[in-house]
């Protein structure tokens, strides 16, 4: 174990506190180059990690970091659902050709490649369904093919096929 007492006692002598320093040298650029600002951001995992596992941390801290990953994730499917994130879908405007040249596998390419917050998050709902129903995708079998992609049974997608034939 190190001894801190050199630190404690430059943090007394500058007259501020631990969580001050950081928050100075952690918010203000012209101490990027301190060797001490890089290494709190290459370990800031850590760091955060043993906040969270501290016995003493409080439910406000806990419910700051979900409001701060909440906020992420909101401003994630926000620039994705917008008309510059290439995903906006006005309902009321679309053509046939639109929906035809819809490619649910590019949009999850895109949405994984410019919203990974959020990707992440979608994976751990799903993941989390799957052990629910105990592995089984409801009435849709459990093969799955190279993507990890629940395989439809023929009655199943013999349905689907009919279900977007039938207005044509």
């Amino acid at each position: 174990m190190h001894d801190f007492t050199a630190v404690f006692e430059a943090l007394e002598h500058c007259q501020t506190t631990a969580s001050q320093f950081l928050k100075t040298v952690l918010t203000h650029r012209q101490y990027d180059d301190q060797p001490i600002v890089r290494d709190l951001l290459l370990h800031s995992t850590e760091v955060l990690g043993a906040l969270l596992a501290h016995p003493i941390k409080t439910w406000d801290f806990m419910q700051c970091c979900a409001k701060l990953i909440s906020d992420l994730y909101l401003k994630e499917i926000c620039h994705t659902a917008s008309e510059d994130g290439g995903w906006h879908f006005g309902a009321l405007t679309a053509t046939t050709q639109q929906l035809e040249d819809f490619n649910l596998d590019d949009m999850a390419r895109d949405i994984e490649a410019h919203a990974p917050g959020l990707w992440t998050f979608v994976g751990l709902f799903l993941q989390c369904d799957e052990k629910q129903k105990g592995g089984s995708g409801g009435n849709l079998g459990t093969e799955k093919d190279v993507d990890a992609d629940v395989v439809m049974d023929e009655q199943s997608m013999d349905m689907e096929e009919d279900y977007w034939n039938e207005g044509r």
